[in-house]
Protein backbone atom coordinates (compact mmCIF):
# COMPACT_ATOMS: atom_id res chain seq x y z
CA UNK A 1 0.00 0.00 0.00
CA UNK A 2 2.82 2.39 0.85
CA UNK A 3 4.58 1.54 -2.41
CA UNK A 4 1.41 2.24 -4.41
CA UNK A 5 1.10 5.68 -2.80
CA UNK A 6 4.75 6.54 -3.43
CA UNK A 7 4.56 5.38 -7.07
CA UNK A 8 1.44 7.46 -7.75
CA UNK A 9 3.19 10.50 -6.32
CA UNK A 10 6.24 9.87 -8.52
CA UNK A 11 4.28 9.66 -11.77
CA UNK A 12 2.02 12.67 -11.20
CA UNK A 13 2.49 15.51 -13.67
CA UNK A 14 4.40 18.37 -12.03
CA UNK A 15 1.74 20.94 -12.87
CA UNK A 16 -0.86 19.14 -10.79
CA UNK A 17 1.32 18.55 -7.75
CA UNK A 18 0.79 20.50 -4.53
CA UNK A 19 3.50 20.37 -1.89
CA UNK A 20 2.06 20.93 1.56
CA UNK A 21 5.15 22.11 3.39
CA UNK A 22 3.39 24.88 5.27
CA UNK A 23 2.07 22.49 7.93
CA UNK A 24 5.19 21.24 9.77
CA UNK A 25 3.24 20.49 12.94
CA UNK A 26 1.43 17.72 11.07
CA UNK A 27 4.76 15.87 10.89
CA UNK A 28 4.70 15.45 14.65
CA UNK A 29 0.98 14.75 14.79
CA UNK A 30 1.10 12.04 12.11
CA UNK A 31 4.12 10.41 13.74
CA UNK A 32 2.44 10.45 17.13
CA UNK A 33 -0.78 9.02 15.70
CA UNK A 34 1.11 6.23 13.93
CA UNK A 35 2.82 5.26 17.19
CA UNK A 36 -0.48 5.48 19.07
CA UNK A 37 -2.24 3.26 16.53
CA UNK A 38 0.58 0.73 16.71
CA UNK A 39 0.34 0.67 20.49
CA UNK A 40 -3.46 0.38 20.38
CA UNK A 41 -3.24 -2.52 17.97
CA UNK A 42 -0.64 -4.35 20.06
CA UNK A 43 -2.45 -3.62 23.33
CA UNK A 44 -5.77 -5.03 22.16
CA UNK A 45 -6.42 -8.14 20.15
CA UNK A 46 -8.77 -7.24 17.33
CA UNK A 47 -11.20 -10.09 16.76
CA UNK A 48 -12.77 -8.38 13.76
CA UNK A 49 -10.69 -8.48 10.54
CA UNK A 50 -12.42 -5.32 9.30
CA UNK A 51 -11.12 -3.41 12.31
CA UNK A 52 -7.61 -4.73 11.62
CA UNK A 53 -7.91 -3.65 7.98
CA UNK A 54 -8.96 -0.18 9.09
CA UNK A 55 -5.92 0.13 11.35
CA UNK A 56 -3.60 -1.14 8.61
CA UNK A 57 -4.98 1.44 6.16
CA UNK A 58 -4.55 4.27 8.68
CA UNK A 59 -1.03 3.12 9.56
CA UNK A 60 0.01 2.73 5.89
CA UNK A 61 -1.29 6.20 5.04
CA UNK A 62 0.45 7.77 8.03
CA UNK A 63 3.76 6.04 7.26
CA UNK A 64 3.63 7.02 3.58
CA UNK A 65 2.93 10.68 4.41
CA UNK A 66 5.65 10.54 7.07
CA UNK A 67 8.11 9.28 4.41
CA UNK A 68 7.16 12.25 2.23
CA UNK A 69 7.86 14.66 5.08
CA UNK A 70 11.21 13.00 5.82
CA UNK A 71 12.47 12.81 2.21
CA UNK A 72 10.72 15.79 0.57
CA UNK A 73 10.00 18.15 3.50
CA UNK A 74 6.36 18.15 2.38
CA UNK A 75 3.49 15.87 1.49
CA UNK A 76 2.83 15.57 -2.24
CA UNK A 77 -0.89 15.99 -2.92
CA UNK A 78 -2.25 15.55 -6.42
CA UNK A 79 -5.93 14.65 -6.08
CA UNK A 80 -8.06 17.79 -6.17
CA UNK A 81 -11.43 17.40 -4.48
CA UNK A 82 -13.82 20.31 -4.00
CA UNK A 83 -13.04 20.69 -0.28
CA UNK A 84 -9.41 19.57 -0.09
CA UNK A 85 -6.37 18.24 -1.92
CA UNK A 86 -5.12 14.78 -1.10
CA UNK A 87 -3.05 11.80 -2.18
CA UNK A 88 -3.55 8.04 -2.05
CA UNK A 89 -2.18 7.90 1.51
CA UNK A 90 -4.81 10.41 2.63
CA UNK A 91 -7.50 8.23 1.06
CA UNK A 92 -6.12 5.22 2.96
CA UNK A 93 -6.40 7.19 6.20
CA UNK A 94 -9.94 8.38 5.47
CA UNK A 95 -11.10 4.88 4.47
CA UNK A 96 -9.37 3.33 7.49
CA UNK A 97 -11.04 5.78 9.88
CA UNK A 98 -14.42 5.09 8.26
CA UNK A 99 -13.93 1.33 8.71
CA UNK A 100 -12.80 1.65 12.34
CA UNK A 101 -15.61 4.02 13.29
CA UNK A 102 -18.36 2.12 11.48
CA UNK A 103 -17.32 -1.34 12.65
CA UNK A 104 -15.43 -1.21 15.96
CA UNK A 105 -15.75 -4.97 16.44
CA UNK A 106 -15.30 -7.00 19.60
CA UNK A 107 -12.04 -6.71 21.53
CA UNK A 108 -10.32 -8.62 24.26
CA UNK A 109 -7.49 -7.06 26.22
CA UNK A 110 -4.38 -9.09 25.54
CA UNK A 111 -2.61 -10.60 28.49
Amino acid sequence: MILLDQVTKAIVPRGFLVLNSNLPHLFLVSGFLAVLLGYFYLERKALDPKFSLGLVLIFAGAISNLLDRIFFDSVRDFLDFALFRANVADLYIILGIAIVVSNPGDYNKST
